[in-house]
């Protein structure tokens, strides 16, 4: 396999679609599938695009692709039945998860660019949002 320095350069002739600024979102990047100067390029995405609002409109598109796949599926639905709560055994429950990013956003280089971990209190607000009495 060759390694590849640029991806711009050697594999495609391709239009840039560069982030700004992170955490934030460009409504600029709206009006590209309009654009004529982009019709029949690739485009290659820089950036990390973190707002829900790049998605609207494609959601659905994007939820099928990233789906799992049936041979990762069906042991992750065995493993969440073999750990419901005996409980809850003839109840019908969601199951919500919540990803906390720590490790790299604690350092203070980070918080000039606004990254933060929240408190206890954000969660246990977030969670009690959940409990239905």
């Amino acid at each position: 396999m060759a390694r590849v320095d640029s991806i711009k350069d050697e594999l495609c002739p391709c239009a840039d679609v560069v982030e700004a600024a992170g955490l934030t979102y460009n409504r600029q990047l709206s009006s590209l599938p309009g654009r004529a100067d982009l019709a029949g390029k690739a485009l290659l995405v820089c950036g990390w695009f973190q707002s829900w609002k790049y998605t609207v409109g494609v959601d659905a598109e994007l939820r099928r692709h990233l789906r799992l796949l049936p041979d990762v599926s069906a042991p992750v639905r065995d493993y969440l039945e073999r750990i419901r709560p005996s409980a809850w055994t003839r109840q019908s429950f969601d199951r919500i998860g919540i990803h906390v990013r720590a490790g790299d956003v604690l350092r203070r280089v980070k918080w000039q660019f606004g990254y933060t971990v929240p408190r206890r209190p954000y969660f246990q607000q977030a969670m009690s949002r959940f409990v239905h009495v």
